[in-house]
C-alpha cells in the first residue's frame, strides 16, 4: 500500500488515556465500512484526498 485515503491532518493534544494532555498530530482516514455505533468521525465515512505515504509524511 503506498496511497491511504486522508480526511484530515491537523494538530492538537491528545484527549484521552495516558497521553492525555501532549501534544500530538492527528491523521484522520476516510472509507472505513464498519458504521460502529460510538464512531465520532462519521463525516470521514466517505470522501477524502487520496495521498502517496510521501505526502503524509511531509505534512507530519
Amino acid at each position: 500500500m503506498t496511497h491511504l485515503m486522508v480526511n484530515e491532518i491537523y494538530a492538537s493534544i491528545q484527549g484521552e488515556a495516558y497521553y492525555s494532555g501532549w501534544p500530538c498530530i492527528f491523521l484522520r482516514l476516510t472509507g472505513c465500512p464498519l458504521r460502529c455505533n460510538w464512531c465520532d468521525t462519521v463525516h470521514g465515512f466517505h470522501g477524502g484526498e487520496e495521498k502517496s505515504l510521501d505526502e503524509i509524511q511531509s505534512k507530519i
